[in-house]
């Protein structure tokens, strides 16, 4: 199980890490950078996020992988924050940058997964009921 997520997880990390290195040297604008992110960058794990329960550190890797790159200029590889990215994530009528929230895009691929399953008539749909009806029922009976 160890080795199925380090190469399912850890090794499309380090191969997102690897194809917006290929991107640092170039004088990109925020706005191509952030492009950049999402089409070369978000692509090669995005797949894997639906199958895949990532664990939290492994989040804050990509989202540090991501920031870092999109401050980083020429001289210095390991740029730093100047913006808050809770606000960088923002809408651009806020202010942001419509930057990728790495936790909601894992918890939407994962709701979305979950949605398609249980509307299918595919075997998978009754397990996912069943489970879902046992986990209430758990959920239930502690809170008494």
């Amino acid at each position: 199980m160890e080795d199925e997520y380090n190469l399912n997880v850890n090794e499309k990390i380090k191969k997102l890490s690897n194809k917006i290195r290929e991107w640092t040297h170039r004088h990109l604008t925020m706005e191509g950078k952030n492009l950049i992110v999402k089409t070369f960058g978000l692509s090669q794990i995005i797949y894997n996020m639906q199958t895949y329960d990532f664990e939290e550190k492994e989040l804050t890797t990509i989202e540090r992988i991501i920031f870092k790159f999109l401050w980083s200029t020429n001289e210095n590889q390991n740029g730093i924050d100047r913006i808050k990215r809770s606000i960088m994530k923002n809408e651009y009528s806020k202010g942001g940058m419509k930057v990728t929230d790495i936790e909601s895009l894992n918890r939407s691929l994962k709701l979305k997964q979950f949605i398609r399953a249980n509307n299918t008539n595919h075997v998978i749909s009754k397990m996912q009921k069943h489970l879902s009806e046992n986990q209430e029922q758990s959920v239930f009976l502690t809170s008494l």
